[in-house]
């Protein structure tokens, strides 16, 4: 219902502060970069409609306050495998980005849309939006630091999304650039994304996974330090993509081992996601014998023996 209109909200609602819905907001993306999935399915609907009538009164503040809820609605309906309600989300945040009058807000929306096409097996129009969205705010990325952040997600995006197109001298080149303005960024959270020189290290180790390079992935792994803080999604994919590259390596143990971090850090990420039961899956053809372990996460992850 929150994604279903953008102009029915209920008009006996008590208004709250744009200071008061800018703090739900705030804890809104901190759920979905912890994958709390559940606390955002029980708030959002209620505050979609507050910032709708926000937006009727406060205007620009307030969309951009609405589009970064919409992104998590876009998290949790594509996370949870509704793939229609997740582009429906993506459509409502474009819809607000353009109403907030910020560039980078819409650049933003332009990474998400990227992974989503991909997703859909249209990685090429996929890199064409980046590259397009890339060119408009380079000239930003020297004044802005808050540009030259995006424009490091951006290229990060490129760079796994020409991996899963088998380019990897692409990929190579916009990791590349990605880490060349990463360490002035710092680690830190922008337009509710995660940046910084280790999220690069992440994209490039997910890169060499998808180029089946799992001895350079395991290489990057080697000199990743996560900060504190970060994101326990971000987190918990590094862990997968090494489980990723112990399966290319036919080495099932140390990929459980992954496995078991990754549950431990976001359990309903880890039941939730393809990924996961994709490289469980692997797991079970790879031993002989499946061991407890490998049930205890099958059944964590959602799949019957």
């Amino acid at each position: 219902m929150a994604l279903a209109s953008t102009d029915l909200w209920n008009d006996e609602m008590e208004s709250q502060p744009l200071e008061a819905l800018g703090a739900q907001v705030v804890q809104l993306g901190k759920w979905r970069r912890d994958t709390k999935y559940d606390k955002i399915g029980a708030t959002l609907p209620g505050l979609v409609d507050q910032l709708l009538a926000a937006g009727a009164e406060y205007g620009e503040p307030a969309y951009a306050l609405l589009a970064d809820a919409y992104r998590a609605g876009n998290t949790l309906a594509h996370k949870l495998g509704y793939a229609d309600l997740s582009l429906t989300a993506m459509d409502r945040m474009e819809w607000a980005a353009d109403r907030s009058g910020d560039p980078l807000l819409m650049a933003t929306c332009h990474y998400l849309r990227a992974a989503a096409l991909t997703r859909i097996g249209a990685g090429k129009h996929a890199l064409r939006l980046l590259d397009r969205t890339m060119s408009e705010i380079e000239p930003m990325i020297h004044q802005d630091p808050n540009a030259a952040a995006v424009w490091t997600a951006l290229h990060m995006r490129a760079g796994v999304i020409a991996a899963s197109q088998a380019d990897g001298s692409a990929s190579d080149e916009h990791l590349a650039e990605a880490a060349k303005v990463a360490e002035s960024v710092g680690e830190r959270v922008v337009y509710e994304t995660v940046v910084g020189p280790t999220n690069v290290k992440l994209y490039a180790i997910a890169a060499a996974v998808d180029l089946v390079q799992p001895g350079k992935a395991l290489k990057i792994a080697e000199t990743v330090a996560i900060p504190q803080g970060m994101a326990a999604e971000r987190e918990t994919y590094f862990h997968l993509d090494i489980a990723r590259a112990h399966l290319l390596n036919r080495r099932p143990d140390e990929a459980i081992e992954e496995l078991y971090a990754a549950r431990a850090l976001a359990p309903q990420h880890f039941r939730a996601s393809g990924t996961v039961k994709a490289a469980i899956q692997t797991a079970a053809q790879q031993q002989r014998y499946a061991s407890k372990g490998l049930r205890s996460l099958a059944n964590s992850a959602g799949i019957q023996d």
